[in-house]
């Protein structure tokens, strides 16, 4: 469902997300290389981009801790 996702038009453009949105991605990922989400985080300027150092495609299973964290605090939690 990923690769559906990346490499479709999307109906709207990633340019006017101004919000703050959170990209995790992981360094060994062969799924999604990290090249191709770089691409939607710089086109996006409120992207914070978090690279996870050795990670693969499922890195929110080692990250679950930070990711959740980071939500709370974005949502005032």
């Amino acid at each position: 469902r990923d690769s559906e996702v990346l490499y479709h038009k999307w109906e709207f453009d990633v340019g006017a997300i101004i919000r703050p949105v959170h990209m995790w991605q992981g360094t060994y990922d062969r799924l999604v290389p990290e090249v191709i989400n770089r691409e939607v985080a710089e086109r996006m300027p409120g992207a914070l981009w978090h690279a996870v150092e050795g990670g693969g495609h499922f890195i929110a299973m080692g990250c679950v801790e930070e990711i959740l964290r980071t939500a709370a605090g974005e949502m005032g939690g």
